[in-house]
């Protein structure tokens, strides 16, 4: 059996590059680490929300990029940002909830496990 530390370190990396993937807005990347029943709901409670499966992050991506671009103030580097990051491992699941920012345009709050 693996340790639960090296899972756990395991965890942190996998959440380390999948949040680059979604900050360049890597369609493509951020689907190769997804689970299969993966599903994003963009914005909830208001009338842009929407839900996304796993197939639908490239075309979703694709669709959103232009409208964030649109801002001078996004990052160069960056499609969007995150900040205050906060993991958290219970047994060998890591939780992480962030505050996302496409400057500019909109912010949220984002979480994963």
């Amino acid at each position: 059996l693996t340790p639960v530390s090296d899972i756990i370190k395991r965890n942190e990396a996998i959440l380390e590059i999948s949040n680059l993937k979604w900050s360049l807005a890597d369609g493509p990347g951020i689907t190769k680490l997804l689970a299969e029943n993966f599903t994003l709901t963009w914005l909830p409670g208001t009338d842009r929300e929407k839900i996304v499966d796993r197939d639908g992050i490239k075309p979703f991506f694709d669709a959103f990029k232009p409208k964030g671009a649109e801002n001078e103030g996004r990052s160069r580097d960056h499609f969007h940002v995150f900040e205050n990051i906060i993991q958290k491992s219970i047994g060998d699941t890591t939780f992480e909830t962030a505050q996302w920012i496409v400057p500019g345009f909109a912010d949220g709050t984002h979480m994963n496990a």
